[in-house]
This record gives C-alpha cells, sequence and structure tokens, in this order.
C-alpha cells in the first residue's frame, strides 16, 4: 500500500501488523521561505479548559472539490506535480510486485490530510490502470480538485471529524458522488477534536472492512 502524507509510527505498525507491506511518498509540495518553514512546523498552543472549539471558514463545495483556493494557479501546479509522482509510485509498486512479495490486485494508497487530496488525484487523472490505487483510504483528507470518477472506481474508505469544516462537507459530497454511481464507499465522522483522531479509533473498523472487500486474505484475518 502506498502511504501519502502525514502517517504515524503507529499507523504504519498497525498495518504492518495485519501483513500489509506499506511504502511512504514524499510528494512535491509548494516551496516555503525557511521562516514559513519554520512557523509551520511550530506545536500549535494549548487550549484553555473550556474553550470552544475550533471551527473552520465555510467552503461550497462542488463536485466534491474542497480545494480552499481552487483558482490558485501555483496551487494548481503543484498538485498536479504531487499527483504525478503519486502516479509514478503506484506504477513502480505495480512493476515491481512480483520481485517484492506483492500481490498487484491489492496495491491501495492511504492519504492523510492534503494527502488525501493528492491521492485522489490519482484516482482521477487520466492515467494507465497500474497508476490508480485499487482502493483508497482517506482520513481527513479532502479531494483538491472536482471528482470525475473512473468506471470503475476503486472502493473508498473516508474517516473524518465532525467539525473539521469544508473536509467534512468534501468528505459527505464524496460520499454522495461513489454512492450515486454506485460504487464501493464507506463514509465514518467521529464526534470528536479537530486533529484528535487516533489509529486505534478508526483502524478496527477500516480492517474488517479491508476483509470484506477481500483486500485482506484469510491468513490476514486470523492473524
Amino acid at each position: 500500500m502506498l502511504g501519502i502524507g502525514e502517517g504515524t509510527d503507529a499507523e504504519i505498525e498497525a498495518f504492518l501488523e495485519q501483513g500489509v507491506a506499506v511504502m511512504l511518498l514524499e510528494y512535491r509540495t509548494l516551496q516555503l521561505s525557511s521562516e514559513e518553514v519554520r512557523r509551520a512546523a511550530e506545536p500549535l498552543p494549548p487550549r484553555p479548559a473550556g474553550a470552544p472549539p475550533v471551527r473552520f471558514a465555510m467552503l461550497e463545495i462542488r463536485n466534491g472539490n474542497a480545494n480552499p483556493a481552487p483558482d490558485d494557479p501555483q496551487l494548481a501546479q503543484v498538485l498536479e506535480l504531487a499527483t504525478d509522482d503519486a502516479r509514478n509510485a503506484l506504477a513502480m509498486l505495480h512493476r515491481r510486485a512480483n520481485e517484492w512479495g506483492l500481490d498487484p490486485a491489492r496495491i491501495g494508497a492511504i492519504g492523510t490530510s492534503a494527502g488525501g487530496g493528492v491521492a485522489f488525484g490519482a484516482v482521477f487523472a487520466r492515467s494507465l490502470p497500474e497508476e490508480k490505487p485499487d482502493f483508497l483510504i482517506s482520513i481527513f483528507g479532502p479531494t483538491l480538485q472536482d471528482a470525475v470518477l473512473p468506471d470503475p472506481a476503486p472502493p473508498l474508505f473516508l474517516v473524518t471529524e465532525a467539525d473539521h469544516g469544508p473536509v467534512t462537507d468534501g468528505r459527505l459530497a464524496l460520499f454522495r458522488i461513489w454512492k450515486d454511481a454506485e460504487q464501493k464507499v464507506e463514509l465514518h465522522v467521529y464526534e470528536v477534536p479537530n486533529f484528535s483522531m487516533t489509529v486505534a479509533l478508526w483502524s478496527p473498523r477500516l480492517f474488517d472492512w479491508m476483509r470484506e472487500r477481500g483486500i485482506l486474505g484469510p491468513e490476514q484475518a486470523n492473524r
């Protein structure tokens, strides 16, 4: 499976324990100054007890697209480059599946946050079948472009928090798009503080879903 985004050691270990091989992708991003990188890496200040939850600005969701800056040409170019990185990584996994002991029919992707947008880009791109994931897991990762589903679309597992603003709204729209196209999709919206979801919260149902879809075989189910 291709991991795209902010995967934690705990998440990777959870998949490895299920017999799922994981390759992490470092995709191209918008270049920032050293000061911008420093500020972005600073931890969020602690919130006082009883403080209201963080709220996000409203955003009109069209065709499942939750991109907050859809008309920014620089961001659009970076998204295209990042999507190419994901497509190339998936093609490599399919190409070298026998060498690495992988099942070429069960090579999926998990995208977290902006990594989810990159993963969706690989699904929606006009590309070869081996450049697309065979299934997609998105952890509060919205699509950053209009949803144009291939036929068939990969089975989709969506996880987010109830108050994650346009991300949540975008997931609801994507669920409806997949369902209207009669494709396999499952959505979980948790009433927990934003950015507090852990792998222990969503992984039990995810692994059951993977077994039901035939992504995890009986040997993994009995581990």
